[in-house]
Parts: C-alpha cells; structure tokens; sequence
C-alpha cells in the first residue's frame, strides 16, 4: 500500500507537471506515519513537490528533515475561537518553517462581518505574511548533530503490536485512533519534545540517509534508535560504521529485535553494540502487554489507559523489557531487578520509554528524565547552542529554533506547547500560554554579533546574554551573525 500511493502520486506529480512545468504539486490530508494508508513519508517526500500534513505524529519535523525549505509545507488552519491560541498557531508554525496555512473559513464571518475571534488578529495575520517570514521560509534549517531514525517497518510491527489491545475487534483500530494512540508516535513526539526542552533541535534519518553515509557526511555526532524494533543487517552495518568512526548510539527499547520484515531475530541485530541480551519471555512493562498504551480504557493518550504506569518506572520514565540484563563489560541500573541505562562504552540502551514525557511534560515532572539524557548529550560532546529564562526562571517549554541565510543565523523563540492535531478542527494543546508579556534571557554559549529582533527593530548588540520583551502566543524572531 506504501508503494501503491507513493507511486500514485508520483504519476499525478508528473503529469501535473506537464501540463504546469512551473507549478509544483503535492497533496493535502498527509495522517500520521502509519502502518496502511500509504503514510511512509520517506516514499511520499519522493512523490511529491509539496504537502499539506496534519501535525500528527511529527509529521511536520519529519518533512522538515526530509525536503529543503524549496518544498512546501503547509498547515490547515482551524479557529480555536480563541484570539491568543489561534495567534500562537500562526507563530508556531511560521516558527518551524511553514510557508502557508490552508484557513477553514467555519464560522469566521457573521452578520456580514468578520467574527470578533478572527478578526482580533488581524495583526497577527499581516504580520506574518510580511518581510519578517523571509528569514524562516527562505533560510536552511540548522539543527544539532543530533539524528533521529526514521524507520517505517518499525512503525508497521508497531501497529501490530498495538492493535493487540483489541482482541478481536482490532479491525476497528480508526485512523482516529492510530492518531492519537500510536506508541510509535508517542515515543517519536517524546523523543522530540525532551530534545527541545534541553535546547536541542534534532533532525530524523531514514534508511536511505543511513546507508548512504549521511550521518558522516553531514557531521551528525549522536544517532538517536527512537522504537527501532525493525533494523537489517546493512542498517546495522551502517550503524556499526557511525560508531567506529566515534558517532554514539543510544536505544530506547526493542533495539532491533526484528530484521527489516518484521521477523523476529534470535538476538537483536545490535546486540554487540550495546553489551545487551533480551529475554523477551519475561514480557514487557507490567507483563501481560504488548503495548504502552491500551487503547481500549481511552480514545487520548492518558494516565488512564498509559500501561507504563503499571510496570516498573525509572526516572519517570516505563521500564519496558522485563528480561533485559547487560552483556559482557556493558554495565547499567537497575529498576525493581530490571537492567536500565546500559552503558557499553559511549553507547547507551536506556529500557525505557520516553512516551511518559508527555503526561509529565505540563506539570514540569520530569526533572531526573532530562537530566538522564542531557547528561548522556554532554558526554557526547554536545552542549545547547542557547537557553534561555523566561520571567527570571529557566524556561520549560520554549523552543529555540535556528535557520541559516547566507552569513547571517534568524532565531525562533516560541512556546513549544504539545499540540494534539485533529483532522477536523483546531485540536487540543497541552500547556498554557501565560497571562501577559514576560522578560526573556536569552543566554548563548558561544558570544553572537549584531542581535537584533526582526518584529521591533530593536538592536541588542553583541555579546553573550540579552534580555528582551517576549509575548508567550506570539514569538520573538532575532537575527545575529555567529
């Protein structure tokens, strides 16, 4: 099926552009990566020239990593009929390099006028249409080498896995569903969101930029095995290359248990690498699962229906393989008898599940989580290129996002809210926005010339640390050269 559309598209794009030599095409309505649907967005990023993706499962981090800024992405907008959320949308998005919405007009017009929620932002709707969405959608990307692995047949053994929740009604496993409940999504979005917090910004690989020495090519130092439960030999090859020549690897769970076919191995392709053994007869998390989310006690990722909860926790996080224990030198914690955190050299194979970041995320409850891995990054060498403050404490959930236009770096800084995406509508957020303007830090590691903020015009000099003015639903947009 992955094929079947991806080479549909393909077709449709091609005759499109006979027809239109100078417009590009693409599609609307892109769901989460899934295991049917045709959502292997590695064959769709070759397809077509343009996409508009529900923000569902990263997908809009995804193509980011996967196309150049000369490839469209857009967003549908939907009014949460609240000025200030619809406001931080806008930024958002903008933020992360989207160079358009599509609006859902539902409900912006009555009486022959534009309704009050739509139109209390009609600043917002000019002003990010204007000059200062150059030095976004125009620049490059930059992230830090910090590489996510993207692998669809992982993504495919995990919907097996979690429709097993169902008995014999998984049949009626919805897209909806998948959606909100797909482990494979929320461990990617978990990975993501703890990155973010601890000031990096990550980009995802897929097999194809593995084996074509991408990881080397383009300085990544840290390779990050998000849910890689499907891993070939030449995958594991590649990866064994990334480590030889010092690139680290860290593993959540299930690192390879299966080959690229979704058959199960008699050992995990990179076992060795690691130091580990698996004995997956002693089950996973509380025993009696296969998945960390039940999607029958709940139709939104909750601590109802969050199975991790009912195993083994370590550092806030689920311990996920019941019978892990370290192999040869390789030492590692231990949760309730369970190896943790196995250490074999620079490697690390966590047993954990960073799907628990995001229930704990609003709350701030994950101190000893970010601590873990912003300690396994420091070791790697990796510091935040920036961190900041906000109203003199350090900042939770503010992300710092870095584009590239010749000489000169454009820097995003924007509430990094979880954002529950919808086909439908405006979806929910997880976090609030705060009741006014506060006092931004802005705290660079290494010394920045020529600080300015694009909205106000103000120039902040050079140096190291600046304080700014900074509206939470909306975003401070800065230029500098390094």
């Amino acid at each position: 099926m992955d094929t079947q559309w991806a080479d549909a598209l393909a077709e449709l794009t091609r005759y499109s552009n006979s027809l239109d030599p100078e417009t590009p095409a693409g599609y609307v309505g892109g769901h989460t990566p899934c295991a049917w649907g045709g959502q292997d967005y590695r064959k769709l990023t070759r397809s077509v020239q343009w996409m508009e993706a529900y923000d569902i499962g990263a997908t809009n981090e995804i193509l980011r990593s996967f196309w150049d800024q000369k490839h469209a992405r857009v967003q549908t907008f939907f009014s949460s009929r609240k000025p200030r959320q619809d406001a931080w949308f806008l930024w958002y998005y903008l933020c992360h390099g989207n160079r358009a919405v599509i609006c859902w007009p539902e409900g912006w017009f009555k009486d022959g006028k534009v309704a009050e929620p739509i139109a209390a932002n009609a600043a917002t709707f000019k002003e990010v249409q204007g000059p200062v969405s150059r030095k976004i959608v125009d620049g490059v990307f930059v992230p830090d080498p910090i590489a996510i692995y993207y692998s669809q047949p992982s993504i495919q053994v995990t919907w097996a896995l979690d429709a097993a929740t169902h008995g014999r009604t998984w049949p009626n496993r919805s897209s909806s569903m998948e959606d909100a409940l797909s482990t494979a999504s929320l461990t990617r979005i978990g990975w993501l969101k703890t990155l973010e917090d601890l000031g990096y910004q990550a980009r995802f690989v897929h097999q194809d930029h593995l084996l074509g020495g991408a990881l080397e090519s383009q300085g990544f130092k840290v390779l990050i095995l998000n849910r890689a439960l499907c891993l070939s030999d030449a995958e594991a090859a590649a990866i064994r290359a990334f480590s030889s020549r010092g690139g680290v690897v860290i593993a959540d769970h299930l690192c390879g248990v299966f080959d690229e076919h979704g058959k199960a191995r008699e050992k995990g392709a990179l076992d060795d690498l690691f130091g580990v053994r698996h004995d997956l007869g002693k089950g996973l998390l509380g025993g009696g699962v296969l998945s960390e989310v039940d999607a029958e006690k709940g139709s939104q990722f909750s601590e109802k229906n969050w199975a991790g909860a009912g195993g083994p926790v370590y550092k806030g996080m689920a311990v996920f393989e019941r019978g892990l224990v370290p192999a040869g030198a390789a030492r590692g914690d231990a949760a309730q008898g369970i190896a943790v955190g196995v250490r074999n050299g620079r490697h690390a194979y966590l047993n954990l599940s960073p799907a628990g970041y995001l229930l704990k995320r609003p709350k701030h409850e994950s101190p000893e989580w970010l601590e873990q891995v912003a300690s396994l990054l420091k070791e790697s060498g990796l510091e935040p290129r920036l961190r900041l403050a906000l109203g003199g404490a350090p900042a939770h959930v503010t992300e710092s996002i870095f584009w590239k236009n010749g000489s000169q770096v454009t820097l995003c800084v924007v509430q990094n809210l979880e954002r529950k995406a919808v086909i439908d509508g405006f979806g929910a957020t997880e976090g609030n926005l705060g009741e006014g303007p506060l006092k931004l830090k802005l705290s660079f590691t290494a010394a920045v010339n020529g600080l300015v903020n694009e909205r106000t015009g103000k120039a902040l000099g050079s140096g190291k640390v600046f304080e700014d003015d900074y509206t939470p639903w909306e975003a401070n947009v800065y230029t500098y050269t390094p």
